[in-house]
């Protein structure tokens, strides 16, 4: 997957960046300021870039319905 990475735009990017460190937690709950830092991303770019992570994750869980 990293070979394809550069045809995807920032959002997207980010987007598989936080699913795979959020993969990478043993911890069962990541604080958003743990992510902040080892991220190194605003309050905003995870709240936002999270929410579309879920918001794919349920689609793809539904079948796209």
């Amino acid at each position: 997957m990293d070979k394809l990475r550069w045809v995807l735009d920032r959002h997207e990017q980010d987007i598989v960046r936080l699913n795979d460190y959020l993969l990478s937690r043993l911890d069962d709950v990541v604080p958003v300021t743990t992510v902040m830092h080892d991220l190194d991303w605003s309050r905003y770019r995870v709240l936002s870039t999270l929410e579309t992570l879920v918001r794919d994750l349920e689609t793809q869980q539904t079948g796209g319905a």
